[in-house]
């Protein structure tokens, strides 16, 4: 006759004190972590405003410059292209639309490079989150990333959206307080427009 045996496991159990000072430790590395990303992210954002602050004045009256150009009715030529002197392809535009009452604004995606072009693709995925957090669409086939802005009045400072131009330079191309930047429009050329910028101190 064969006999059964029943074979009892015992699960090994940690000392409550243990797992409690195991997750205590987890949750404080991970905090650490946190905290340590917050601290990059306040640092770069102080980076960000000293570029905003250093280009802004200066930006803002050239975009109310090419705001009042023309007739007032056309829409041609009423642009203005920012972007980092040595990398052109990073560019910010913005057109005067529906009686210069709106802006739109495009940010490149590298949907118009020329098709032997090498160079990565601009639409990283750190860029698209960043174009999406200042506002931006993502585009279609064959376009740039795109937002519609509502303007002030004609007389009133267009500082908001010359912060737009500076932060998208910033947060997705790159561009650094010593960036030298350039601006194109068709009303600027030829034009010496006079500042009454302050200078930072």
């Amino acid at each position: 006759m064969i006999k059964s045996y029943k074979v009892q496991y015992r699960r090994s159990r940690l000392p409550l004190v243990a797992v409690l000072a195991i997750a205590v430790s987890l949750v404080g590395i991970f905090a650490a972590k946190i905290s340590d990303r917050a601290a990059a992210q306040a640092a770069i954002d102080i980076l960000a405003r000293q570029f905003v602050e250093k280009h802004k004045c200066r930006l803002a009256e050239l975009l109310r410059f090419v705001r009042k150009a023309g007739d007032g009715k056309s829409e041609k030529d009423r642009f203005l292209i920012v972007n980092p002197s040595l990398t052109p392809e990073h560019y910010v535009q913005c057109l005067f639309a529906d009686g210069a009452r709106q802006a739109l604004c495009e940010a490149a995606s590298g949907a118009y490079r020329a098709p032997d072009d090498t160079r990565s693709s601009l639409a990283s995925i750190w860029q698209i989150a960043e174009l999406q957090q200042l506002g931006f669409q993502l585009p279609s086939s064959n376009q740039n990333f795109q937002q519609r802005i509502g303007l002030p009045e004609p007389n009133e400072p267009l500082e908001a959206l010359a912060e737009l131009y500076l932060k998208t330079l910033f947060y997705a191309y790159g561009a650094r307080e010593n960036t030298a930047l350039t601006i194109n429009a068709p009303f600027l050329r030829k034009k010496n427009i006079p500042s009454e910028c302050r200078p930072l101190s």
